[in-house]
């Protein structure tokens, strides 16, 4: 019995052993296959490892040009999150985000959100990331756009880099000074949109010194409530009603460029005293109602360029008459004329034309 059961053992090894030798002699192929295929593979990777993408043998300052062509021009800054934001490039490779981070012009315009102590957990972490940026920035000149200042006051860290603004425009509900308590020696531009609580008399918001500060773009309350270095200005657009201007405009003495966008009077203005303006060579009015008085008040003689609304000067032959007597007046001499016109006929077009020979050019948009 035993050498029976030894006799079994020795057939059943036997055929074991020659499976084995069975699927040894199916596998060897599918090795010599295999290996085929992984040499294959590594020729393969060996030329894409070779192979350089033109964008990554750019230069590094090409790439940040055309990084910075990606963004808002600036001063505009563009989102600090997401699409269209410096942030999202240095999301791409490594390359890119080196080059991102080693690039402090494409940190350089920040926009600010202030909220109110409601707000105050979403305004910590929107603070942890402008100062992020400013730490990117390094030392750039800075343009900061910035929203509503409450009477709950989130401080921002840019407050903190005002002797780096370069660009400013602010929206100010209140009141407040806390946001010029320095000087600015750097800010060049200024857009300040200012909300007061009702009609009460508020006292002039005192602002720091701004020895560079050249243009500037105000609404009425903040023609009333702010005090500019006006004489220094050579270019100003103001926004609102026109006795608003009247105490500011005869301080602009150097004046170069000036755009008036002009809503309607609820006040009798009666006479307008002469404002004189002698370096002004640009003058935009693009909206208003008739007031030829107005216009005919400036005093402007190296004017060349005028941009104006027809329903400004009068319609049809009224529109004439007053360029005629705001021309003569101010005794300029005009190159270019463009006027905005509704429905203005072919007639009425070349009557400008017949009007004003020597005006060298003259536009009249009709859209």
């Amino acid at each position: 019995m035993a050498s029976r059961q030894r006799e079994i053992d020795r057939v059943l090894l036997a055929e074991k052993k020659a499976e084995i030798r069975n699927i040894e002699e199916q596998i060897r192929p599918l090795l010599r296959s295999l290996s085929e295929l992984q040499k294959a593979k590594d020729n393969i990777q060996k030329r894409l490892d070779a192979y350089k993408y033109p964008v990554l043998t750019l230069p590094a300052d090409i790439v940040c040009e055309i990084f910075l062509r990606t963004l808002p021009p600036y001063p505009k800054p563009p989102p600090l999150v997401g699409l269209g934001s410096p942030t999202s490039l240095a999301q791409i490779s490594r390359t890119w985000r080196e080059i991102a981070l080693a690039y402090p012009t494409l940190w350089r315009a920040v926009n600010v959100e202030v909220h109110s102590e409601r707000e105050r957990y979403r305004s910590e972490g929107q603070a942890n990331l402008e100062a992020l940026w400013l730490e990117r920035s390094a030392s750039c000149p800075l343009s900061v756009y910035t929203g509503f200042y409450t009477e709950y006051l989130v401080p921002s860290p840019v407050l903190h880099h005002r002797e780096r603004w370069d660009d400013l425009a602010v929206i100010i509900k209140g009141p407040r000074s806390d946001l010029f308590g320095e000087p600015l020696p750097l800010l060049s531009n200024l857009f300040i949109h200012l909300f007061l609580p009702g009609r009460p008399s508020y006292p002039t918001i005192p602002m720091p010194p701004m020895p560079l500060l050249h243009t500037a773009t105000l609404q009425s309350v903040a023609c009333r409530n702010i005090a500019l270095p006006w004489a220094q200005l050579t270019s100003l657009t103001l926004l609102g009603k026109y006795p608003d201007f009247l105490s500011i405009l005869p301080q602009t003495s150097h004046l170069v460029f000036l755009e008036l966008h002009l809503g309607t009077f609820n006040t009798i203005i009666g006479t307008v005293p002469e404002i004189p303006l002698l370096h002004l060579e640009t003058l935009v009015i693009c909206k208003g109602e008739f007031y030829p008085e107005m216009l005919c008040s400036l005093r402007v003689p190296s004017l060349h360029t005028l941009h104006i609304g027809e329903e400004f000067l009068g319609k049809r032959q009224k529109s004439i008459e007053t360029l005629q007597r705001f021309i003569s007046h101010s005794d300029c001499q005009l190159q270019d004329l463009y006027i905005w016109s509704s429905g203005a006929s072919d007639d009425h077009i070349q009557s400008y034309s017949d009007a004003f020979p020597s005006i060298s050019k003259i536009v009249i948009d009709t859209k």
